[in-house]
């Protein structure tokens, strides 16, 4: 009687473990319904604090402490005007929101309405901010509002009102980090923190996730004195591969209606959107097609899971140059399903 009460409940959790996935599996952004897009607010932290590792006793965990109050960052603002980290924030969260732009729309397809009619549309300008950071020191991307808070009533009429079928709202905090190799071996770090929101046309928010990314270079730190102005250039690529990892996971390689396309380069410019052609069918792309190579048997929705995410890493290796082993771990795959697939692709 035990035991078969026992295999009920693991059959029963199984179920259950293998309906939560695929459910978070099915969450795909795709062109041809969410298409054209607006992003409607690009924020971002003022100065660039240090990430502090502390340990929570109460939880057995180490998270991550960042002194980013208003009053230090007040601190930071008035003691640091010519402080390149402070002069250049906005110019970082333009690059990111043009970079958002370029590879969402290389990697899915998905139309982008213009940067400019979207702040200088009169709706949009007319429309009150969120008061979710009044108390907090913070940047907005050129002519963007701060809709970090927004409710569906407003955010489906701003839609509307610009002719956007979805809209994005990103959140992007930075932070400097010290690497010790030795008391001789100096060294600083970027981390960027991405929060995306993807609200559909009517308001309603599908998607809101966080992704972290360390900058691949660093920079030699002498005792607290470091060069500034190249530390911050150093954040260009991290910006990029948290966008990656978005773009991977919610579209590379989740459009099953597209998974036998590529889409060309060539964009057609509209005063409305700037859209990415796309040609008739073509042989399908071998490193987005890894999931279903010859099953004899219907995958499980487990199995259709890890492919998925080896299918999403896969991409990362081949068409972004990550090593296997970074990308299986951003995606949550098995190195050895990865470098299988790798393997059967070799000289494609």
């Amino acid at each position: 009687m035990k035991k078969s009460r026992l295999f009920t409940i693991q059959a029963f959790s199984t179920a259950i473990l293998a309906i939560f996935l695929a459910g978070c599996e099915s969450t795909k952004i795709e062109p041809e319904l969410h298409s054209p897009t607006a992003i409607i607010s690009v924020i971002g932290n003022s100065y660039i604090p240090w990430v502090q590792e502390e340990k929570d006793v109460s939880l057995k965990d180490t998270e991550r402490k960042r002194n980013d109050g208003a009053l230090n960052a007040l601190i930071n603002k008035l003691s640091g005007s010519e402080n390149p980290e402070i002069l250049t924030a906005k110019d970082r969260l333009d690059y990111a929101d043009e970079s958002f732009r370029q590879i969402v729309s290389e990697i899915s397809g998905l139309e982008f309405i213009e940067k400019d009619s979207v702040v200088k549309n009169e709706n949009y300008k007319l429309l009150s901010e969120s008061i979710y950071n009044s108390l907090s020191v913070i940047t907005k991307g050129s002519g963007y509002k701060d809709f970090t808070i927004i409710g569906a009533k407003k955010a489906k009429y701003l839609m509307e009102s610009l002719g956007a079928k979805s809209a994005f709202i990103l959140n992007f905090k930075f932070y400097k980090e010290k690497i010790s190799e030795g008391r001789e071996n100096q060294f600083l770090v970027g981390v960027v923190t991405m929060k995306v929101k993807f609200l559909d046309e009517k308001g309603h928010e599908i998607i809101n996730k966080t992704y972290e990314e360390r900058t691949p270079s660093r920079i030699k730190r002498y005792n607290s004195n470091y060069d500034k102005e190249a530390f911050v250039e150093l954040f260009k690529e991290a910006i990029d591969n948290a966008i990656r990892k978005f773009a991977v996971e919610f579209m590379g390689s989740g459009i099953q209606a597209k998974e036998s396309e590529s889409y060309s380069e060539e964009k057609e410019l509209s005063n409305q959107a700037v859209k990415l052609k796309l040609p008739a069918k073509k042989q399908a792309d071998e490193s987005l097609s890894v999931k279903n190579e010859q099953k004899n048997e219907e995958a499980s929705p487990i199995d259709e899971v890890v492919d998925a995410k080896v299918e999403a890493a896969v991409t990362l290796v081949k068409k972004y140059k990550v090593s296997p082993e970074d990308a299986a771990k951003d995606m949550g795959a098995p190195l050895e399903k990865v470098l299988e697939a790798l393997k059967k692709t070799e000289g494609e």
